[in-house]
């Protein structure tokens, strides 16, 4: 019934506070463990109303065994969880 998935976070394209940024290796040693350092989809939602604009999201793909999981982001700020996909799945290819 369970099986291996990847967990889809955007992270949005700002340096601004109140974006949460991808964890940088240099500080976070274990920043890597479940991969998701590295975007998989670039530029892939733009989100406003004429008024608003937030910034362009990139996607990251966190890796989770099968079972019950806890997903921790590294940081503060806020980010976007696009979905869940079998670790399979063929990303920005």
């Amino acid at each position: 019934m369970y099986e291996p998935v990847k967990v889809l976070v955007g992270y949005f394209d700002s340096d601004a506070k109140e974006w949460l940024r991808v964890p940088a290796l240099e500080h976070v040693a274990h920043a890597d463990d479940r991969g998701g350092i590295d975007s998989v989809l670039e530029d892939v939602a733009d989100i406003g109303d004429g008024k608003l604009k937030l910034p362009k999201v990139n996607v990251h793909a966190f890796k989770y065994d099968k079972g019950k999981q806890t997903l921790e982001m590294i940081g503060h700020g806020s980010y976007v969880i696009l979905g869940v996909v079998p670790a399979g799945a063929e990303m920005g290819e």
